[in-house]
């Protein structure tokens, strides 16, 4: 079925409607009418199966069926830190690291980042990454999406990785891969913070601030990897080793 966010509140009332852009593609793409069956979440890790029973001009009526709990978040919380990028690149980092199973999106600047920010930019960015970050929730089956900060700078991205139980900061001059899993710590409480460069990667300043903080420098391997590459190699690591992606699918609610 096909997979809407709405807001909390709208899931709260008694008439249910979808409205905008949405609505629009069920009734204008998707072709759906009444009688037709979606689902829809809000977020808070719980879903609805809806039935529409209405498609008006600007609205699209709907009645729930039934309520269960998501079943493809990884017990892994996982933020990822990125060092700024040119152009559009960040913007397609999120989509995809949001379909890697990202908690957290922390954008920062870094000393080799070329794009530099003013607070007008940051919070529009802000804004933009965590429409982007819902609209792949939709694709890949997630039901909460990540949390979606606004750029800092590199200490203060240092300083937001406080309590995760695992801190790793991927350098292309690192020796060592993936450290193992905490032993002590089981799947549901373990928490990983990832750092990644930008084009150009860390300077060796940023490396010995980032070992100080208590982060474990490694390497994804003996190829210089792009900037948006890498991140995903990095995810995709994390998550096998840490979280979910050596599992086979559950099953379908």
């Amino acid at each position: 079925m096909r997979r809407f966010y709405v807001d909390p509140a709208v899931l709260g009332t008694t008439d249910v409607k979808i409205r905008g852009d949405d609505a629009r593609h069920i009734r204008n793409v998707l072709r759906m009418t009444a009688g037709h069956h979606l689902i829809l979440f809000d977020g808070s890790g719980e879903e609805h199966e809806a039935e529409i029973t209405a498609v008006s001009g600007d609205a699209v009526s709907v009645r729930l069926v039934k309520r269960f709990r998501a079943s493809l978040e990884s017990p892994l919380d996982l933020a990822v830190a990125q060092g700024l990028l040119k152009d559009k690149k960040m913007d397609e980092l999120v989509r995809q690291l949001t379909e890697l199973g990202m908690t957290r999106w922390v954008p920062f600047q870094a000393d080799r980042s070329i794009p530099k920010q003013d607070e007008k930019k940051r919070l529009a960015h802000c804004e933009r990454w965590g429409k982007i970050a819902r609209e792949a929730l939709k694709q890949c089956g997630r039901s909460r999406p990540p949390e979606v900060g606004s750029v800092v700078s590199f200490h203060e991205m240092l300083a937001s990785a406080e309590g995760y139980s695992v801190k790793l900061f991927f350098w292309e001059k690192a020796l060592s891969g993936l450290p193992e899993r905490p032993p002590d710590i089981d799947s549901c409480n373990l928490s990983v913070f990832v750092t990644l460069g930008p084009e150009g990667g860390f300077n060796e300043h940023e490396t010995a601030h980032a070992i100080d903080a208590g982060f474990t420098v490694c390497s994804l391997g003996p190829r210089i990897l792009r900037a948006q590459t890498a991140a995903l190699a990095a995810a995709a690591l994390v998550q096998y080793r840490y979280g979910d992606m050596a599992l086979g699918r559950p099953k379908t609610p």
